[in-house]
């Protein structure tokens, strides 16, 4: 299997660290380690980034966050495995991949541009 393009961490490290940054203040301001992980995961699934997608499940369970919960990501809506502060956490992964309101951020499809 052959990549579709370079990874980005290589091309511009910049931008790595930059992320790992914006994490680093997540997590300093309280953010709890499993509602980040599930905003890097949905980030990750809607700007198809293969490598993500496999790394954040991982440390996402190693964690302690239940396969019920990593595997309903994508359909965090509808999923009945999430807190209201999971559900705004996978809605700001959309935000954080696509722009608020955009096509592919969690406020995009029907719910009266309501977060939750």
């Amino acid at each position: 299997m052959q990549a579709r393009m370079n990874n980005i961490a290589m091309i511009a490290p910049e931008a790595m660290h930059a992320l790992q940054a914006l994490g680093a203040s997540a997590e300093k301001g309280g953010v709890p380690e499993l509602t980040v992980g599930l905003v890097h995961l949905r980030a990750s699934q809607i700007n198809s980034c293969s490598v993500c997608v496999d790394m954040h499940p991982r440390l996402m369970k190693k964690a302690g966050e239940s396969d019920k919960r990593i595997m309903a990501v994508s359909a965090w809506r509808d999923a009945p495995y999430f807190t209201d502060a999971g559900r705004t956490g996978a809605d700001r992964g959309g935000d954080a991949a696509c722009g608020p309101g955009r096509p592919g951020s969690g406020r995009d499809l029907g719910r009266g541009g309501e977060a939750l």
